[in-house]
């Protein structure tokens, strides 16, 4: 454990020691300086004042230094600051403007996120369809009535891939019969044994929309293809659907609430970066 002094109500930590010489002096001192002359220190700091015991041959001193401003010291010169490098040990942590209530804002804005995401998530979703049939049977159009408009509709994807790929062409139309989108969707699986099993990609994929109102859509499959391109693979040959309603995208509150937290962190961790960077010049190292 370091070492501390207290002085003035305030807590020092050890930061450094050494022995000194005189090589040249001038000015007015309150001692005798002489050139050659050797002194040993201990030095330990707290904020920007330092604390150091000087053993002398003549005598024992204690020193306080206190850090100035460079900025100040410039300024009264009449110079231009200049560049420096490094963190000195009673450098302190200069906040920037407004970090600590940006700081405030982002957190309070991430637990926000957290509190939607969990009121989102407790809405159960309703299953208003499930289908399977095989590629043979395409194109496959069912129908399903939508409820609750305000709310999102997924739609639950999976084909028996086995290191191999399906597609297959998607349409809806509203309740108008009019066609709403048309796209596609696939899915790839790999798997195998290589040292360890592993495997790649998934079974399953999803298709998300928000329908315009309520009332039957329909939903047709077409167009299904599937090919190997991996050993002891076989080529899907069916399909299985569900559709969901009153679902709700939570997943962008929750990464929303993620990225808060780091910009809430930010000033914590240059705060322990700054203190970190202020300690490495110190000797002292802490036993094993």
């Amino acid at each position: 454990m370091r070492p501390t002094a207290r002085m003035d109500g305030r807590n020092y930590t050890y930061y450094d020691s050494g022995n000194r010489q005189i090589e040249f002096a001038e000015g007015e001192f309150n001692w005798r300086p002489k050139a050659g002359e050797v002194s040993s220190s201990v030095s330990l700091a707290s904020g920007d004042l330092m604390l150091t015991y000087v053993q002398a041959p003549s005598e024992r001193e204690i020193e306080q230094t206190r850090y100035v401003d460079p900025e100040a010291v410039y300024a009264s010169a009449g110079v231009s600051p200049k560049w420096r490098r490094g963190i000195h040990i009673l450098q302190e942590y200069k906040p920037t403007a407004g970090e600590a209530l940006r700081s405030v804002v982002a957190g309070a804005c991430a637990v926000l996120c957290f509190v939607l995401s969990g009121a989102f998530s407790s809405n159960e979703a309703q299953v208003l369809k499930r289908q399977e049939a095989s590629f043979q049977q395409f194109p496959v159009e069912t129908a399903f009535k939508v409820t609750q408009p305000d709310a999102l509709v997924r739609v639950l994807i999976w084909s028996n891939v086995n290191n191999s790929w399906a597609e297959f062409d998607v349409e809806l139309e509203d309740p108008e019969d009019e066609v709403l989108f048309e796209t596609s969707r696939g899915v790839e699986f790999y798997q195998g044994y290589d040292g360890g099993s592993w495997s790649e990609g998934s079974t399953t994929t999803t298709l998300t929309f928000r329908p315009t109102v309520a009332g039957q859509y329909t939903l047709t499959f077409s167009s299904p293809v599937s090919q190997v391109d991996w050993k002891g693979g076989r080529p899907a040959n069916r399909l299985r659907f569900s559709v969901f309603e009153n679902v709700y995208p939570t997943f962008w509150l929750s990464y929303a609430a993620l990225v808060l937290i780091i910009l809430a962190a930010i000033p914590v961790l240059r705060r322990l970066l700054h203190q970190r960077r202020r300690w490495l010049g110190s000797d002292w190292e802490d036993d094993e």
